[in-house]
């Protein structure tokens, strides 16, 4: 397997990881605490890579969940929630 081979399925593979760990905090399967571990795993698999774009969409999906008010379950990805703005 040549390297851009590997650097493409690595990139299908974090996204497809990524999609992943969100749908589970969604659900309310995992904490943040435990997506976040997970985002900095697929992390240093890019960063082993030198995989740039891969690291910078993990580090954006990470910085959104780092900033939501959500510890546990029912974690949703909006940017203006009704509840939190009064």
């Amino acid at each position: 397997m040549n390297q851009e081979s590997l650097r493409k399925r690595t990139a299908w593979f974090i996204r497809m990881e990524i999609e992943r760990v969100v749908a589970n905090l969604k659900n309310g399967v995992v904490g943040k605490e435990h997506a976040l571990g997970s985002l900095n795993t697929l992390h240093q698999i890019a960063s082993t890579l030198k995989d740039g774009d891969s690291m910078q969409y993990v580090c954006r999906v990470m910085d959104r969940i780092r900033n939501s008010g959500h510890t546990t379950g029912a974690f949703y990805f909006t940017d203006n929630r009704r509840e939190a703005n009064g």
